[in-house]
């Protein structure tokens, strides 16, 4: 049986970070869709170093997988209105298997070391991926009013592991207790 990852980081906390709230964090740093890369134009705290802010791409509020080689992310949160429109148009006009690149953190508070970690993230580098053909990824068209400082819209991200390489997705379930699962097709075969 294989253990499944899911998190469900709330944008309050993501947009608003309070280290003393101690929830969870969704980070996109990086989203390249067929060879055009989303802007980094969110500016937001970095968990593990409040003192300092990170560029990003968009907010993770929701993301699922099953741990399995070749199996299905699932990615969603939200983009600024600049990249709602990239977004689509590279989603849409690439057939449905694009490939993609990706680096993304989720963070989780360790209550015995009273700091935060990352429980799901791709170690620092951008990851080989396509879109599934399975699930339509999307970026909605109406605008999000729950955090204002960027006009921002909701997005859905459906992706499996490169057929090319094996990449590796890491999950920590405390501070000291991580573990890298392979995400790439060619692990599958």
């Amino acid at each position: 049986m294989t253990a499944n990852f899911q998190a469900e980081p709330k944008i309050e906390d993501i947009a608003n970070f309070k280290h003393d709230n101690r929830r969870l964090v969704g980070h996109f740093k990086k989203l390249k869709i067929g060879g055009e890369e989303l802007k980094a134009d969110f500016n937001l705290v970095d968990p593990m170093d409040p003192a300092n802010r990170v560029p990003l791409c968009g907010m993770v509020t929701f993301l699922e997988w099953d741990t399995k080689p070749g199996g299905l992310l699932t990615v969603e949160g939200r983009l600024s209105a600049k990249n709602q429109g990239i977004y689509n148009d590279v989603v849409n006009a690439h057939d449905k298997t694009a490939e993609c690149e990706f680096e993304l953190d989720v963070y989780r508070y360790d209550d015995e070391t009273e700091k935060y970690y990352k429980c799901f993230h791709t170690d620092g580098k951008a990851i080989e991926a396509r879109l599934s053909e399975e699930r339509r990824s999307i970026a909605h068209d109406e605008v999000e009013s729950d955090y204002r400082q960027i006009r921002n819209h909701k997005f859905e991200l459906y992706i499996i592991g490169s057929d090319k390489k094996d990449e590796l997705l890491h999950i920590a379930y405390s501070a000291d207790r991580k573990k890298a699962f392979k995400f790439g097709q060619k692990a599958k075969a």
